[in-house]
């Protein structure tokens, strides 16, 4: 299995890759989180989670056990007779993580939305602890802040002369220092007289 995180400025998604396997068809299992204030420093506001419908193969869930039990008739014509019974049973299982809670459509009393919150924010829990564990720090690998916290200013600088040593451009930028990515060209750099304007 590979993972996959993508992130951008109205949420997130978890992406898990899988080898052809015995127990489901599907070679991708994704988890999509919309949280459109996700790189604002407030409390996250969920707006939608939607998860992949895993394609089981005949005889392999892992999301439930088939249990087999006899059950005694008490009463009536058969009272006395033994019947077998096969039941499913949930199991614990990752994947039924894929499946996301639902918002019933009717009016809940508090109980029921007090039970629905609590779905939502434990599917949520999961989630953000995938994020942050399998890749920490994702957003701030996503804003850049992370290549900046991760080496300290000569660690950087040996970097930068490295990649100045195989002519390529280094290219470093801190969202939080107010510094212009794209400078202003000075005069003589790089102008094409041909290109120039009267």
């Amino acid at each position: 299995m590979s993972f996959l995180i993508i992130i951008t400025s109205s949420g997130f998604e978890l992406h898990f890759h899988f080898s052809p396997n015995k127990f489901f068809t599907n070679t991708t299992l994704t988890k999509r989180y919309e949280v459109p204030n996700l790189l604002i420093e407030d409390e996250p506001i969920l707006k939608n989670v939607t998860g992949t419908t895993i394609n089981w193969k005949p005889g392999n869930p892992l999301t439930y056990r088939e249990v087999t039990k006899k059950q005694r008739k008490k009463t009536g014509q058969n009272a006395g007779q033994i019947r077998t019974v096969t039941k499913k049973e949930r199991t614990d299982s990752l994947f039924h993580w894929f499946t996301p809670p639902s918002m019933p459509a009717v009016n809940l009393d508090e109980d029921e939305a007090d039970a629905v919150e609590e779905a939502f924010d434990h599917d949520y829990d999961i989630a953000q602890a995938i994020k942050n564990h399998l890749i920490p720090k994702a957003i701030l690998w996503f804003t850049g802040e992370a290549m900046m916290e991760d080496y300290d200013d000569d660690e950087l600088e040996e970097m930068m002369l490295q990649e100045e040593g195989t002519g390529a451009q280094p290219f470093t930028f801190n969202p939080n220092s107010g510094d212009n990515p794209f400078p202003t060209p000075q005069p003589g750099d790089g102008e094409n007289p041909e290109c120039k304007q009267n």
